[in-house]
């Protein structure tokens, strides 16, 4: 893995992060005690994504994790 670039950085809900020409976002989930991040590859359209458009795009994730589990990178990234 090349080097990790960090975009852009929303408190509590996501990381953007660009590694060897790919974007990542990286994505709080919420648990009781516990809080934790996952990453996913960004395809499509998602990569044209303005700031607010990937707040949107985070909460599906969080929300649909099923719908997206085949993009997860494990470990997660995290800078």
């Amino acid at each position: 893995m090349g080097e990790i670039k960090e975009i852009y950085i929303k408190r509590w809900d996501y990381i953007l992060y660009e590694i060897d020409d790919k974007k990542i976002l990286t994505v709080m989930f919420f648990a009781s005690y516990i809080d934790y991040p996952r990453s996913f590859y960004l395809e499509g359209s998602e990569l044209n994504l303005n700031y607010d458009e990937l707040s949107v795009l985070a909460e599906r994730i969080r929300f649909n994790y099923d719908d997206f589990k085949n993009r997860e990178i494990i470990p997660p990234i995290m800078k």
